[in-house]
């Protein structure tokens, strides 16, 4: 069973190309220097703006060890739109993140029906934790979501990058911010696989870190 959810069109193949084309080498590094340390799943969520539990894109993104090739990254993806609820999408929210009621309506899938999917999909990938920017938002958002669409809630524990980057000498602790700091170009910000991406390549490099790595292993 390969639950990929996939609703976004037909450059969707091409997209995940380019993301298993950046993260895999890198990934193949810190596995060579840390086998242990996965697997993961970076997610992210991005939200109607209405209330809890109102995602209407969730994005994220499987990295463990090959099965078949040693010390090489095997690599999954879930990616869905979620149909929205009568109060429908906030001004601010689209103005952010892009997406809109049209969009929505077009290719969302029932809410249940996407969380459902992704708890199956979670299960099957097997990671040892999940993997946020802001670990508590998307935690809470999943939470509020599952509860509110009678979808039991089972999912592994996170780790937060935000905290993992303390002590970095940034400005700030933001995703673009880091993302620069690493050299990452966002390919397209505040879309949920593109930040989950974002996610996984400063986790990977704050991971070959002492502080890092400590953190990492640290629940």
């Amino acid at each position: 069973m390969q639950p990929k959810s996939m609703t976004t069109g037909a450059n969707d193949a091409e997209l995940w190309f380019g993301v298993c084309q950046r993260l895999g080498p890198v990934y193949a590094e810190l596995f060579r220097r840390h086998p242990d340390i996965g697997p993961l799943v970076f997610i992210d969520t991005e939200t109607a703006g209405k209330e809890a539990g109102d995602i209407i894109e969730l994005g994220a993104i499987s990295i463990g060890l090959s099965p078949t090739v040693p010390l090489d990254a095997r690599m999954e993806y879930f990616w869905d739109l979620v149909e929205p609820g009568e109060a429908g999408v906030a001004p601010f929210a689209t103005k952010i993140h892009g997406i809109t009621l049209e969009t929505l309506k077009a290719h969302g899938r029932p809410p249940k029906e996407t969380f459902t999917r992704f708890a199956e999909w979670v299960r099957w990938v097997s990671p040892k934790r999940l993997v946020a920017h802001s670990a508590s938002f998307d935690k809470g958002m999943l939470e509020a979501a599952f509860a509110k669409h009678g979808v039991p809630y089972d999912l592994p524990d996170f780790l937060c990058t935000v905290k993992m980057a303390k002590g970095l000498p940034v400005e700030n602790r933001k995703l673009e911010t880091l993302a620069q700091h690493f050299g990452y170009d966002n390919q397209q910000a505040h879309r949920s696989i593109t930040d989950a991406e974002v996610c996984a390549y400063i986790f990977a490099k704050m991971a070959q870190t002492p502080s890092g790595l400590a953190y990492s292993n640290s629940r």
